[in-house]
């Protein structure tokens, strides 16, 4: 045997087997090889205790809820709601970034809102003049040669 040291054996009564890899136990704080790392497979004296955490989500918004040891999931649920949990119809209504213009169905990374009507819409249709904005003045339009126009928007812009 050239290293003595190296490696522990299987803290399992039954197999004793020297393992190079051991896995520690985190509930009884022995080592194990690889077939007996389970807590069902080394008959684990701690199994018992262990408790499965889960972390339940709002059936309003889809959120995660936080619960810390010794509270009611039910009774966090029901706070979060109570303060103020926004509904998932409106949050998906938030994110909805599809521009505006009519038949368009360009979804862009990141929507250009018009100063004037306060809609996203995308690179091509961003102008108030493209997308025939409502609240877009006819004082407001750049016609060749108008160059009071021009400047009334690059300083409203």
């Amino acid at each position: 045997m050239e290293f003595p040291n190296l490696g522990q054996h299987c803290s399992f009564k039954i197999c004793q087997q020297l393992d190079f890899l051991p896995f520690t136990c985190d509930l009884c704080n022995q080592s194990f090889c690889n077939d007996h790392k389970e807590y069902t497979t080394h008959q684990c004296p701690n199994h018992q205790t262990r408790v499965d955490k889960y972390v339940p989500t709002c059936p309003v918004c889809e959120s995660p809820v936080a619960v810390f040891d010794q509270e009611d999931a039910d009774a966090k649920v029901w706070q979060h709601i109570q303060n103020g949990c926004v509904d998932i119809e409106k949050k998906k209504a938030k994110k909805r970034r599809r521009c505006r213009y009519r038949k368009c169905r360009d979804v862009p990374l990141v929507p250009i809102k018009c100063t004037y009507c306060e809609k996203n819409f995308c690179i091509r249709h961003h102008l108030p003049e493209v997308h025939t904005c409502g609240k877009f003045s006819s004082s407001h339009r750049i016609r060749p040669g108008n160059n009071v126009a021009r400047s009334r928007l690059l300083k409203a812009n």
